[in-house]
């Protein structure tokens, strides 16, 4: 290699650098600005540009903004099958923008995420009551073939598969990983033009949901099993409570909730036994029925805290409000 290298056993240089850019899969490019701290590309993307431009004739590469890539391509309608109708992006400005990223050959069909013709029925449904948003297809297909079957299950407007780089380059923008993902932006706002991201990942709805919860800004808690990617990414105030009466369950969401909201963390449940609550009290050494409460900080190097119960007062707001604010010792997951 022709370039500087990072000493084989410096193992700790290495982690640090796999945490500070969030790196999951290798190879992975990362390119920076002269100041070593500000992102330009990286991932695919960056390896990507690396391929289409050898001779670095574009280089650093830097992606065009958001607003740049969304209003530069026409959207097609898949209502019109034979004859897709060319939409300007940029005429969607005052509405809120959801985008879907899929991709068949990668798909992770959880029960906490939206296949293609779930969400098509959710669209339907959405918009016979409102006409303030967009939902668009993004692909990440390379096939053709895979590319119009995908769109033989959807209604909604989606970018051409030919439009491959301006498909490539939002992935990054957006720092979608997963498929599929559905995420939501504002409309445009302020002299800027701008949009602000709402939600980076809206979870599994029912159509009426889909509808109810309209515009899906993030919550601060919720059950273990709606949201379990938010544990990879912030600390979370965690308790367990599989063997409750349903009263009981109910009151300790409403003081989840509650804490959540005053202090501005993360609050997770487990009311029910599942693959999720069991794998967690597992590696957390939690034991298999007891309530327990956990603060848990992946993020942390795979941090967590784990609340005592002290006479039967484990599960009283003033004894997770004091858990909270003094965790106690630091415990990492092995």
């Amino acid at each position: 290699m022709p370039w500087y290298c990072i000493p084989f056993d410096r193992l700790d240089v290495k982690t640090k650098l796999v945490e500070q850019f969030g790196i999951r899969t290798i190879p992975h490019l990362v390119i920076l600005e002269p100041d070593g701290q500000t992102e330009i590309v990286s991932g695919d993307y960056a390896l990507e540009q690396v391929n289409l431009d050898p001779q670095g004739e574009n280089f650093p590469w830097r992606p065009r903004t958001l607003e740049e890539l969304i209003d530069g391509v026409p959207l097609q309608h898949n209502q019109f099958k034979q004859r897709p109708l060319h939409i300007p992006a940029a005429c969607l400005g005052s509405k809120y923008l959801m985008l879907y990223f899929s991709a068949t050959c990668f798909q992770n069909y959880s029960k906490t995420r939206f296949t293609e013709e779930h969400l098509n029925a959710c669209y339907r449904v959405l918009k016979q009551e409102r006409d303030d948003f967009e939902l668009v297809y993004v692909s990440a297909h390379e096939h053709l073939d895979d590319f119009e079957h995908a769109l033989s299950l959807i209604d909604f407007p989606f970018i051409s598969f030919h439009e491959s780089t301006i498909r490539r380059a939002l992935r990054w923008t957006l720092r979608v990983q997963d498929f599929p993902t559905l995420l939501v932006l504002s409309p445009k706002v302020g002299d800027t033009g701008n949009r602000k991201m709402i939600n980076p990942q809206i979870e599994f709805l029912s159509p009426s949901q889909f509808v109810e919860e309209f515009p899906y800004r993030p919550k601060q808690y919720g059950c273990i099993e709606r949201v379990p990617e938010a544990i990879n990414h912030q600390k979370c105030l965690m308790v367990f409570f599989e063997n409750g009466d349903d009263e009981e369950q109910r009151e300790l969401k409403k003081l989840m909730n509650s804490i959540a909201e005053d202090h501005g963390v993360r609050a997770l449940w487990a009311m029910q036994p599942s693959e999720m609550s069991e794998t967690l009290r597992l590696i957390c050494q939690l034991g298999s029925s007891e309530p327990r409460v956990i603060l848990l900080d992946l993020p942390d190097n795979g941090a967590y805290y784990v609340m005592q119960d002290h006479e039967g007062e484990c599960l009283s707001r003033e004894s997770i409000v004091e858990f909270l604010q003094h965790p106690g010792g630091r415990r990492k997951l092995s």
